[in-house]
């Protein structure tokens, strides 16, 4: 975690960066653009805040690491976790701080669950308590880190007779799971595995799951027959996000990890057949759909497959200064 004091932001902020070491790892980039996802979606006086997105080129590019480095802007924050508190008290924390803290997390933690996530990862460490007026003062706790949290946006099949959604697996991935909305409303799992698979869409005809997974170390676009049979299609070719169905279910389309929205033609008059991807626009240059903003799909398509409503992150201008403050503990302590 850096401090910075940015132009733009005429604040004080922190910014968190994934390592270059960890940048090459998918699951950990993963982690990381789950967490900027979740805070993105959440505004809430006891969640620390997050103001900006990027990615910015490295400084040291290599085969092993990306030549961009990822990092979010956080509220800065001046005081010690609850974990560090605890530390230092013998006797724990006075009750009227215990319970202060506890109705602060219930409420950050209601807002998130009342906005379909999930932090699953709430321990004292995650816990910072804010310096307030005075000893007497009641403490102020935000929640951080959003790493491990896990949306449970179900998407319902057209015919209404079954939900899908997504529930975290016990190694920190995604799996998909059926709610069937008859009969005895057991649910079952459809795709659960080690890896991640997330954003579950049903064909207009409710015969077929798209979803996307990273089973290969990339996320790809699967197609599966419903109810599962076994069989699995890959649908992208070089990488695929956030599948959607033309209305009639003779096209898929999804975003490529160069956010260029892809569409493959599908026919399932025999079988399962998808066509080669073929780009309609966007580029990295030109279109940036967001990958932080909101959970689940990220555009919506017409009717027809002819028009779409995107949601794109907005382009700063390059020049912007950015201050970025080197032992800064020193003049805090001042």
């Amino acid at each position: 975690m850096t401090l910075s004091a940015g132009a733009r932001l005429d604040r004080i902020v922190a910014i968190k960066v994934l390592p270059a070491q960890f940048a090459a790892d998918p699951h950990l980039r993963e982690r990381f653009d789950r967490e900027a996802r979740a805070i993105s979606s959440l505004s809430h006086p006891h969640i620390c805040a997050l103001y900006d997105v990027g990615e910015a080129p490295s400084p040291e590019p290599s085969a092993l690491s990306p030549d961009v480095v990822r990092f979010l802007v956080l509220e800065f924050l001046e005081g010690e976790t609850l974990a560090e508190r605890l530390a230092r008290g013998e006797n724990g924390l006075p009750p009227h701080d215990a319970l202060a803290i506890a109705i602060q997390m219930c409420d950050a933690l209601d807002k998130a669950h009342r906005s379909g996530i999930v932090h699953r990862d709430l321990k004292p460490a995650n816990v910072f308590l804010v310096r307030s007026g005075g000893p007497s003062a009641p403490p102020i706790a935000k929640l951080l880190d959003f790493g491990l949290a896990k949306s449970a946006s179900p998407v319902v099949a057209a015919s209404g007779r079954f939900v899908a959604y997504v529930v975290g697996g016990t190694s920190g991935s995604n799996d998909i799971w059926i709610l069937p909305l008859s009969g005895d409303h057991k649910p079952f799992a459809f795709a659960q595995t080690p890896f991640t698979e997330t954003n579950a869409v049903f064909a207009p005809d409710g015969r077929w799951l798209a979803y996307q997974s990273n089973e290969t170390g990339l996320a790809q676009v699967y197609v599966q027959p419903f109810p599962p049979t076994g069989g699995k299609y890959l649908v992208s070719r070089d990488g695929g996000r956030h599948p959607v169905w033309r209305r009639d279910g003779r096209e898929l389309f999804f975003l490529s990890p160069d956010s260029r929205m892809m569409a493959a033609a599908i026919d399932t008059t025999r079988q399962f057949e998808a066509g080669i991807p073929q780009p309609l626009f966007g580029s990295a240059s030109t279109v940036t759909v967001s990958t932080f903003v909101g959970n689940g799909v990220q555009y919506a398509v017409s009717k027809d497959g002819k028009r779409f409503l995107v949601n794109t992150v907005q382009q700063q201008p390059s020049t912007t200064p950015l201050t970025v403050v080197v032992n800064w503990l020193s003049a805090v302590q001042k």
